[in-house]
């Protein structure tokens, strides 16, 4: 919405549909139903936001909390530290493309990641955006306004608001850009409305499920400067009672702790792993005899007494050590949105295009990895810049051929062609490198991998010798995910297209609609 508002040739009016509450009226603590963790925004965020203009990086990066350093927790005694500041990357890794490689930009490319809530991203967008073009009435933005169904075809919307409850169709629009995450309702749009045998998307839920707290305070055993991977201990046994027989306890499968530490001196832990049973169980139903069962896959109970908080926070307390120390006004605050909060459960997507019609899709919508390689919200801030560039780009082009007077969806058809071009690449690409080749490997290829991998961590691209590893390119660096990739082609026994084959696939995707 900046770019596309801030430019000369696109003359836009836009109105955004956004099924939450105002963000910016929330506090930093949130009630209990929110599984919203804190987001690392690293150089493709701040290169996506800033091509907007600097003002608007130092607006959202003012509301975050920077860090680059990362502990992982063996056990309570054993620590190793992963990263301890930013790492200066030999240059042919540290930037997108030959036209970024320049002493400026990798100074740029070299300040630390900023870890936000997207509450507190999207607030300070919002805010930006309404205080510079709020007046003129070219941007309206609707909060508790559900997107139920889109017409990818005619740029038709159905709405639910909250208060009236009722569907209201809107439209038609000239655009609709789809960013509403795995379950977006554009992509269900466009799948609809293309010809059979053309746009395919794959969706699958990810294995295992998490459950999110905040704290007021960084758990003083825990570094309140370094995000920390903290490892499970062995819960220790303890006598029971009849009444701890029903008293909740975690999840009896693997459990981790992720911990980032946030602006105000706060903490987010995401408690993350493989429990079994069914996430979407009511356990407000579940009978006593069947409570502890229940909260072995789940932990949410509609009502819990004091008893329930102290025998969860010591089985908490149990696994990770290293969060004793908690104030106990806090723990009791973090026990309480753990047992409120259902539990949330990842997922992927993949698309071979990114648009159809009026409609294109950004971020999670089109390429989703669960969190698996952290660089959710970074590549869906790239895939808004890129597609508000391909808009912008296209209508300077024919204005500056035709004038005044253009086809206003024929060239936004261009644009959405020219964006699916340029990312569904690297969206396939992240996918790649987030869940690794399908298949099992031989016994060859396993060597080859655990010997560049030792290469890799020994040298890290030093000195000529080896590479970068795969995680620290993909966040601290803005190179494309396909080049990535495609260096990677002997580990995954096929090559990755080249730029090529995938402008002309797509180019012909749709050509007989």
């Amino acid at each position: 919405a900046h770019r596309l508002l801030s430019s000369p040739f696109v003359q836009a009016t836009i109105s955004i549909y956004e099924q939450r509450s105002d963000y910016r009226l929330q506090d930093n603590i949130v009630s209990g139903s929110s599984r919203a963790y804190a987001l690392g925004l690293g150089p493709r965020a701040r290169r996506s936001i800033s091509s907007v203009d600097a003002s608007l990086w130092e607006e959202v990066a003012a509301r975050g909390n920077p860090c680059e350093r990362f502990t992982l927790h063996v056990s309570p005694k054993i620590k190793l530290r992963l990263r301890d500041g930013v790492q200066k990357l030999p240059r042919k890794y540290s930037s997108f493309g030959e036209q970024h490689e320049d002493a400026d930009q990798e100074e740029e490319d070299l300040q630390p990641s900023v870890l936000i809530y997207q509450t507190d991203l999207c607030a300070a967008l919002v805010d930006v955006l309404v205080s510079r073009y709020g007046g003129d009435n070219r941007v309206e933005i609707n909060f508790d306004t559900q997107v139920s169904e889109a017409d990818a075809r005619d740029g038709f919307l159905s709405i639910q608001t909250e208060t009236s409850g009722s569907t209201t169709i809107i439209g038609p629009f000239d655009f609709i850009a789809g960013c509403g995450g795995v379950n977006s309702p554009v992509r269900d749009a466009i799948s609809s409305a293309a010809p059979r045998g053309t746009f395919q998307a794959e969706t699958r839920n990810l294995p295992g499920s998490f459950k999110v707290a905040r704290l007021p305070s960084m758990p003083p055993l825990l570094d309140p400067n370094s995000v920390a991977l903290v490892l499970p201990s062995k819960p220790k046994k303890t006598p029971k009672d009849d009444a701890a027989t029903t008293r909740p306890t975690m999840s009896s499968g693997t459990m981790s702790a992720f911990v980032e530490p946030v602006t105000g001196g706060g903490a987010c832990i995401l408690f993350a792993g493989r429990g079994g049973g069914d996430s979407d169980k009511d356990n407000a139903a579940a009978t006593t005899e069947k409570r502890e069962e229940t909260l072995l896959s789940d932990w949410r109970l509609e009502s819990f007494d004091e008893g329930d908080i102290r025998a969860f926070s010591e089985d908490i307390f149990s696994r990770f050590p290293l969060l004793e120390g908690t104030p106990e006004q806090d723990m009791s605050s973090m026990v309480r949105q753990l047992l409120t909060q259902r539990s949330g459960v990842a997922a992927a997507v993949k698309c071979n295009a990114f648009h159809f019609g009026r409609a294109a899709l950004c971020g999670d919508a089109a390429h989703a990895t669960g969190g698996v390689s952290g660089q959710g919200v970074n590549s869906a801030l790239v895939d808004s810049a890129v597609l508000a560039e391909c808009i912008d780009g296209q209508f300077a082009k024919v204005r500056t051929i035709g004038g005044a007077d253009i086809d206003v969806q024929r060239t936004l058809g261009a644009a959405l062609l020219a964006y699916s071009q340029r990312q569904v690449p690297e969206g396939l690409a992240l996918y790649d490198l987030s869940f690794g080749p399908e298949g099992e490997l031989g016994l060859l290829g396993r060597l080859r991998v655990l010997l560049s991998t030792i290469r890799d961590t020994l040298f890290g691209g030093r000195f000529g010798v080896g590479k970068p590893l795969l995680q620290v390119q993909l966040s601290q660096s803005t190179r494309s995910f396909s080049d990535i990739r495609r260096e990677r082609n002997a580990y995954y026994g096929e090559a990755f297209p080249d730029s090529e084959e995938f402008r002309e696939k797509l180019a012909n995707l749709y050509d007989n609609v």
